[in-house]
């Protein structure tokens, strides 16, 4: 019977103490948080990614209260400095009094303000930092423990007697030595920060502030190369970007992505340009801009300028002919990728980079888009409308691969189905068109032969384009592609010229 009440008191006080942890973790240590940046930080941590790292970084109640004061001040709003910290956290007043030294968190706190998620990346990222530095943190809030060490007391004493009690003074011994160590880890930690080096306590903030500002300016990069801008928009692109921020090989796509498609956008602007100074006759008309010199020459005179209005309104105008841009819709742009097992790595993402500054050339033609994934047969494939991207699809179609053989002809099989809208894609209404294009990138020749595709291809109007990443183009495709680009290791570090026949489809 002592055993069973032995143990059953012992579980009691550990589950006294859990609870005190998580009490712990919700306590205002030396600033006060309102609801809304407490609201907004467990929103944050609920999303999963770094701040949920961060959070359980370690394992004491108030290492987690310290990560959501961090976030709090970062936010800015709703969050103010207490007049005194409370019982047992003046380690937390030092820590913040060290950060407020260092420049480069505010200039972290500067940027970020007002924004919930870029604060969980900051404060995330200096958790992350100070979590390996700090010294041993109280696991539970003294302050709550001098609170139910009060109300034990108050349950003991009727009419100014002291009431005897077993249970409760269990309870009082209890919570009397847990507030002991708590204070004695208050009291060591403060001792530890403020006897550090000075010098090595404020590397460690600058550190955690530059790792802060890094993941804000990573996170940024990510978002601008898929093509979303810098704000963070709706609660699902903030989720969307929760996952982006823990995928390594996402964040890889998406920065490479950004320069590659200020590529296609360059070249597309440049491709325009061009075409506007393709003359290639003499027309007449009324557009001033393509007016031939002779007629021009009319306005230096007065009674010339006349004849010129006159025949400006007439439209009999001497002009230059050009080479009309096209107004009729054109057929969608298909990205036929190889995933392949030898596709893996630094070759997949520089292709999946190249997929999204096509989807930015359809956006920017108002073309449909799709990317077909096929290694021995068809693995995937993923339609978009590049002005209304669904990015959850998006990333489902980034993080896809599969392995295996090779063989070309499938890809292009589906490409064409795609194009003449047969199959599935009838069923499901797929935008259809003239002259379309289709850009096909593998790594490998499988050596199996795919006149039947090209004959569709051609049957269909479409244009058939080819990367080849480290390898030599099979020699029909040379035969049947309107441009070959051959890609080595280097030209994958980020734009290269050579894409430059592709970008101009």
């Amino acid at each position: 019977m002592t055993d069973t009440r032995s143990r059953l008191g012992q579980a009691r006080a550990q589950a006294a103490s859990e609870s005190s942890k998580r009490q712990a973790a919700q306590a205002d240590l030396a600033y006060e948080m309102a609801r809304w940046p407490r609201h907004q930080y467990d929103r944050e941590v609920s999303l999963g990614g770094n701040l949920a790292d961060a959070q359980q970084a370690r394992n004491e109640g108030t290492w987690q209260a310290f990560t959501r004061e961090l976030f709090g001040r970062l936010y800015g709003m709703g969050t103010r400095r207490k007049e005194r910290p409370s019982e047992g956290a003046e380690w937390a007043e030092e820590l913040h009094r060290q950060a407020d030294a260092v420049p480069e968190w505010s200039d972290l706190a500067g940027h970020v303000q007002g924004d919930a998620w870029k604060s969980g990346l900051g404060a995330a990222a200096a958790s992350l930092v100070l979590a390996d530095r700090m010294p041993p943190l109280p696991e539970e809030d003294a302050a709550s423990l001098l609170a139910e060490r009060d109300f034990l007391n108050e349950i003991m004493s009727k009419d100014g007697k002291r009431v005897v009690n077993s249970r409760v003074l269990a309870q009082q011994a209890d919570v009397q030595r847990r507030l002991r160590k708590a204070k004695d880890a208050a009291e060591a930690a403060l001792n530890d920060l403020k006897g550090r080096n000075g010098v090595a306590l404020r590397s460690a903030l600058r550190e955690a502030a530059r790792a802060g500002s890094a993941a804000i300016e990573s996170f940024d990069e990510s978002m601008d190369g898929l093509g979303w801008g810098k704000g963070n928009g709706t609660p699902q692109r903030r989720a969307v970007a929760a996952r982006l921020a823990n995928n390594d090989k996402l964040k890889a796509i998406a920065m490479l992505a950004g320069r590659l498609r200020a590529q296609a956008r360059a070249k597309q602007k440049t491709k325009v340009d061009r075409q506007r100074e393709e003359f290639h006759g003499v027309d007449t008309g009324d557009d001033i801009s393509r007016l031939l010199a002779s007629e021009v020459g009319l306005l230096t005179r007065p009674a010339s300028k006349s004849l010129l209005l006159m025949r400006l309104v007439e439209k009999r105008c001497l002009q230059y002919k050009i080479r009309g841009r096209e107004t009729k819709a054109r057929g969608p742009i298909i990205f036929v990728m190889d995933v392949s097992g030898s596709m893996m790595g630094s070759r997949e993402v520089w292709a999946k980079a190249a997929a999204l500054a096509m989807m930015e050339i359809a956006r920017i033609q108002k073309r449909a888009f799709a990317i077909v994934y096929f290694s021995g047969s068809v693995q995937a494939e993923y339609r978009f409308d590049p002005k209304n991207v669904d990015e959850k699809m998006l990333l489902d179609a980034l993080e896809f691969f599969s392995g295996g053989g090779t063989t070309i002809a499938s890809g292009l099989e589906r490409a064409v189905d795609l194009i003449t809208s047969t199959g599935s894609a009838a069923k499901d209404k797929w935008v259809v068109g003239e002259k379309a294009d289709v850009v096909l990138v593998s790594d490998g020749v499988d050596g199996g032969s795919r006149s039947r595709e090209f004959a569709r291809l051609k049957e269909a109007g479409a244009s058939l384009y080819m990367i080849a990443i480290e390898c030599a183009a099979p020699g029909d495709i040379e035969t049947a592609a309107e441009a070959v680009v051959a890609i080595n290791h280097g030209d994958m570090a980020g734009p290269s010229h050579k894409l430059d026949p592709v970008f101009s489809v």
